[in-house]
Formats: structure tokens, C-alpha cells, sequence
């Protein structure tokens, strides 16, 4: 399927709401609907009996272009990285920082504001200003509940608060006629809560 295809066809897709991600998580995340970004994904569990016939808990997802990365997030935190996405021209991309042996990040990215990155980690821990987000052991695995802070000197680094400006933007801007962006834009607020319950340790 073409790229604008594959687009049209994840944007006009039933939302990704809390109660389907609990529910129907192997239909909701394949390679038949998703956006433009995702690769590849494959869904896993933290339990570890877990033999691929119970319930997933998170994604191993495969991002990029020239720089490729393989990335790990919660259910809920990846269904709102796909709601975040759903219209195309926000994106989650991949880039270097050029060392001599190279770091990939994942990092999101808008059209009002080409060139500008947010970082992925800092969007889903939603880190404030002065914070700075570190992965708790393995080096991509973007969970909140696997992200540790430390004091940064920048009282403006933007994350969670500015990404939602840019997806608010481009729902109005892009959203075919009749479309119900409070109700979008509300499920998006609700994945967001879950991925912050697990980020705390709190229990459903």
C-alpha cells in the first residue's frame, strides 16, 4: 500500500481509546493499520511466562529512515503515539548525534515547526522544564515507568504540553469534515493518563 494510502487508511481507523487498548491490543496494533512511521512492531509481555497466546503489555517498534531504531513502550503509550500521529503530518523520526560511535533517539516531529524535535522520552514521562529523562536500564526502552530525571539547567525544555499544541493544530487543520476533535483530542488526555498511572506505579 502507498504511503498516502497507508495514511488515509490508519486516519479514517476507529480511535485508539484505553478500554480497546486493554482489549483488543493484537488487533489494534499490526502492519495492516498503523502510520507511516511504524516499520514494524511486534507485541511482547513482561511476564514472563508470557508464550505469545496471552495478553501483550508492550511494543517493540521499529522506527526511521537512515537511522533505524528499535524502540520499546507500553500499549498505552505507544496507542498514543499512533493517535498523536493520525493525520499524517506530525511523525515520530529518528536522528544522530553523530559521534564517533552514534546515539539514535526517537523524537517527534511537526510541520509548523520543520527542523524542530521533541524527544519521544521526554513527551511520554512528560518531563517539565529543568528535567532531564534517562532510560533506568536498557538505553531504548522509552516507558515512563522505565525513565529515570536528573537536574538539567533548561527551564523550557518542551515536551508532552508543546507536542499537544502541535497535534491540536494539525487536527484542525487536517481532520475531514464532521470530525470530533474534542473527542479526539479528550482520548488522547486518557491514553496519556494511563501511561502516567503506570509511570507512578499505580495500580488500575
Amino acid at each position: 500500500m502507498a504511503r498516502a494510502n497507508r495514511t488515509a487508511h490508519f486516519a479514517a481507523s476507529p480511535l485508539i481509546t484505553p478500554e480497546r487498548v486493554k482489549l483488543e491490543a493484537k488487533a489494534i496494533f499490526s502492519l495492516e493499520v498503523r502510520p507511516t512511521w511504524v516499520k514494524g512492531i511486534e507485541l511482547l509481555s513482561t511476564d514472563p511466562v508470557f508464550d505469545g497466546g496471552g495478553e501483550p503489555t508492550e511494543a517493540v517498534v521499529l522506527v526511521g529512515r537512515k537511522h533505524l531504531l528499535t524502540v520499546t513502550v507500553n500499549l498505552f503509550a505507544i496507542a498514543a503515539l499512533y493517535e498523536m500521529t493520525r493525520f499524517g503530518g506530525i511523525r515520530v523520526v529518528t536522528n544522530s548525534n553523530h559521534a564517533k560511535q552514534p546515539s539514535i533517539y526517537a523524537k517527534m516531529s511537526f510541520p509548523a515547526e520543520p527542523g524542530h524535535l521533541v524527544s519521544i522520552r521526554r513527551i511520554l514521562f512528560d518531563a517539565k522544564g529543568r528535567e532531564m529523562t534517562k532510560p533506568l536500564w536498557l538505553e531504548h526502552d522509552y516507558s515512563p515507568e522505565s525513565t529515570r530525571t536528573e537536574a538539567d539547567g533548561h527551564p523550557e525544555r518542551q515536551s508532552r504540553s508543546v507536542a499537544m499544541l502541535h497535534v491540536e493544530r494539525e487536527a484542525h487543520q487536517r481532520a475531514p469534515r464532521g470530525f470530533n476533535v474534542p473527542a479526539y483530542l479528550a482520548n488522547i488526555r486518557a491514553l496519556f493518563a494511563e501511561v502516567d498511572r503506570l509511570r507512578d506505579g499505580i495500580d488500575a
